[in-house]
């Protein structure tokens, strides 16, 4: 290391030498590394502690900013993850290269509330020269997943903007809840206002502009993302983000009634299991806070069941705080405007591609069945019958194979209408941008009957996984790369000025120009291989989102 310690900016980093600089931030010094890639050069500060340890007396706690430190703190090395099940179900999911390179090795640990940033170079960043800031929130059913599986490097780099993935408490250790303020819950989504508000106090001193910061998500994540727009106490008087890009993810006001039982009911029964049901909820969390990390997760999946398919069990809900506590209905329109990035993949529902079966009746039961268990989370009190006619709507004879058929079903059900519905929502001088990513991988894990682009594919592409050909069973196409670059790009110009359009960097095509929603009535994007000005489209599938956005909920 060399001895000579200079500032490259007034108040951003300390030099070190080429591969390493040093940051102050409210808490202590921090060293983080530079990285060469086929990009250029990215700073990494990893492992990055943004509140104090939940464990003890702080566990199942709002989080508390971290304590001091002396020296200097390396940021080298990633964070453990929080409490969860790692396990082979993940390759439905990921490709089993990924899998290894990202998941399966994570070490875990209570003390988990860790934030990675990705800063794209050394810029020569003063004041009047900040980045723009994107947050991610990663998604997994509030169950499982972590910071760690977003490398936001290329996506830096690509689009020019400070990339900040992070950690955040999960299932039992995240959203526990008897519905007492004892134990109230939400403890990830408050981990996710902690986030923000370190953001806001820290980030300008790696060059990062606290007044230009997007909060994303995917799935979880992304329903975060709409729960902080539309139903948030706690956020509704502050700023701390401007902007926001959800994928997979607005379905959440419609299920809102479900949430409450659903979460004090499964506490009280894990808590049975663990010897801990007292009618106080002191003693409640004062026994439940005796028991181990290994206890608790063991009674959480004995009673959950251990496949990564299974319901949700424990999830956010309206405390009142982070959540309204009462959420009717949506509303006619949203009162402000917002620059906000939506939409969801072709076939999200492929994530239940084993329910769709197949032709055998047994699996067309089983498919019915989660159709109403689908309806029942969405619409709480339709009645049989508009079930019904929705199955036929989608699997009548001579329409489309079986499978298909369902996939299309649980898609527009789940993932489409609501997201449609959402982006529709706001006032007119908002600028919402809405897509349906539509391009299946050339390395998908998914089944030939998944028509398109799962759950969770398109982030391979937004971050720019497709670069690193080590994370895949077979070499991502030239094809598939630019489409990344073409995303990355989209979302870098989004983070910096509201609007995907706006040229930041070349790239090796054009891609189409990319209307709001609201300038004809509908528009959207299809991102594909080879974009063009066909790809820009309108009124997305019409017949099915007026069933399920206005005949549907006329039933109840």
């Amino acid at each position: 290391m060399s001895s000579a310690l200079y500032l490259l900016v007034c108040f951003c980093f300390i030099y070190v030498d080429s591969k390493q600089f040093i940051v102050r931030t409210s808490n202590g010094k921090l060293r983080g590394f530079t990285a060469e890639t086929i990009l250029g050069r990215v700073i990494q500060f990893l492992g990055v502690p943004y509140a104090k340890p939940p464990v003890g007396p702080l566990r199942w706690q709002q989080p508390e900013p971290p304590d001091m430190w002396d020296g200097v703190r390396s940021a080298e090395d990633f964070g453990p993850s929080c409490p969860q099940k790692f396990t082979t179900q993940l390759t439905h999911i990921y490709p089993k290269e990924f899998v290894r390179a990202r998941i399966q090795n994570q070490k875990i640990n209570e003390d988990c509330l860790f934030l990675n940033i990705y800063v794209p170079k050394a810029v020569e960043v003063n004041r009047y020269d900040l980045l723009p800031v994107f947050v991610f929130k990663h998604g997994g059913k509030y169950e499982w997943g972590s910071g760690t599986e977003y490398n936001g490097t290329f996506l830096a780099l690509q689009g020019n903007i400070i990339v900040i993935s992070f950690n955040y408490r999960l299932n039992i250790f995240g959203f526990l809840s008897n519905g007492e303020p004892e134990l109230g819950g939400n403890y990830g989504m408050f981990d996710t206002v902690r986030v923000l508000e370190w953001v806001q106090t820290n980030i300008r001193a790696f060059g990062g502009d606290p007044s230009r910061v997007t909060l994303g998500g995917e799935s979880a994540g992304g329903v975060t993302v709409d729960i902080f727009l539309s139903v948030s106490p706690i956020m509704r008087n502050r700023r701390l983000f401007q902007r926001a890009i959800a994928s997979a993810g607005p379905h959440v006001l419609r299920g809102h009634k479900f949430f409450k039982g659903l979460t004090v009911q499964n506490t009280m029964n894990i808590a049975s299991l663990l010897n801990c049901s007292f009618p106080a909820g002191q003693q409640m969390v004062s026994c439940l806070r005796q028991k181990t990390t290994r206890e608790l997760m063991s009674a959480f999946y004995q009673y959950k069941g251990e496949s990564v398919f299974s319901g949700n069990v424990l999830v956010p809900y309206g405390d009142g705080i982070i959540i309204d506590k009462e959420v009717t209905e949506y509303p006619g329109r949203y009162a402000y405007g917002i620059e906000y990035m939506l939409g969801t993949c072709r076939r999200d529902s492929g994530l239940w591609f084993g329910v769709a079966g197949n032709e055998s009746q047994p699996y067309i039961e089983i498919a019915k069945g989660f159709t109403k268990g689908l309806v029942e989370f969405l619409y709480p009190g339709a009645p049989d019958y508009m079930t019904d006619v929705a199955i036929f709507e989608y699997t009548s004879p001579n329409i489309k194979s079986s499978h298909e058929a369902w996939l299309e079903l649980w898609q527009d059900l789940f993932f489409l209408a609501p997201a449609w519905e959402h982006a529709l929502l706001w006032p007119d001088n908002s600028s919402v941008y809405f897509y349906e990513f539509v391009h299946k991988p050339s390395f998908s894990v998914y089944p030939h009957y998944v028509n398109g682009a799962s759950h969770m594919e398109e982030l391979h592409f937004f971050f720019g996984d497709v670069l690193d050909s080590s994370l895949f069973p077979t070499k991502p196409t030239e094809k598939e790369v630019e489409l990344s670059k073409q995303v990355m790009t989209a979302i870098g110009n989004f983070v910096r000025t509201g609007n995907p359009n706006v040229l930041s960097r070349s790239v090796t095509s054009c891609m189409p120009h990319w209307p709001r929603i609201d300038d004809v009535r509908g528009q959207y994007l299809e991102w594909t291989v080879e974009m063009t000005s066909a790809n820009v489209k309108r009124d997305l599938k019409p017949r099915k989102m007026e069933f399920w956005n206005a005949l549907f909920p006329k039933s109840l």
